[in-house]
Parts: structure tokens; sequence; C-alpha cells
């Protein structure tokens, strides 16, 4: 992300803080209800980071979570939106559903 090449990321916070302090990134945390595995209610906190002028990435991101979090289940359309935003290239994201379809048979 600092180099400009991702304009999303998932990573620690610890991390980010200088880059936030520096204004270098955004900072949204978004505490998301969804259902775990074994069918009870959680609650999960999600940091996100992104560069300023791709903040618009984060509400996007959060709408995708906010539907994963029913009961929908898996949707490879999803993650390949998730790629993008987090600016994968296309052909890494069709390797990561490929290995997601494998695990899952």
């Amino acid at each position: 992300m600092r180099a400009g090449v991702k304009p999303l990321a998932y990573f620690p916070e610890e991390e980010a803080a200088a880059l936030v302090a520096d204004r270098q990134l955004l900072r949204e945390d978004y505490w998301i209800d969804e259902l775990a595995p074994d069918g009870r209610q959680i609650r999960l906190l999600h940091v996100y980071f992104a560069l300023p002028a791709e903040a618009w990435r984060i509400p996007a991101l959060r709408l995708i979570h906010s539907i994963y979090s029913g009961p929908s289940g898996w949707h490879p359309d999803l993650e390949r939106v998730i790629g993008a935003l987090l600016g994968y290239q296309p052909v890494d994201v069709e390797h990561f559903l490929q290995s997601v379809a494998q695990a899952r048979r």
C-alpha cells in the first residue's frame, strides 16, 4: 500500500498507526454481526485502511461484508469484487478462487 500498488488492505493496526497519524492512510473501524459456522451470532471488528484517494473502497467492501454476514454463504463473484477492491490482479483472484474451490470439495 505504501508503494501505491494496493489501494486498500487488511493488516495489523500497529503497522498502520504511523501512516494514519501522518494522514497517508485513512482508517475506519466497523463492527459486523455475523453467524459463526456453528450458528451462533458473533460480533467481529473489521479495521479498514485505505489511501485517501481510494476511500470510496471502504464502503464498497463494507457492503460486501454485510452480505456475507448473513446466511447466504460463499460467492465467487463477491470474492472477485473483493479482490478488485483490494487491488489484486484478476489472474491472482482466479488462482485464489480455484484453490478455494478445490479445498471445498
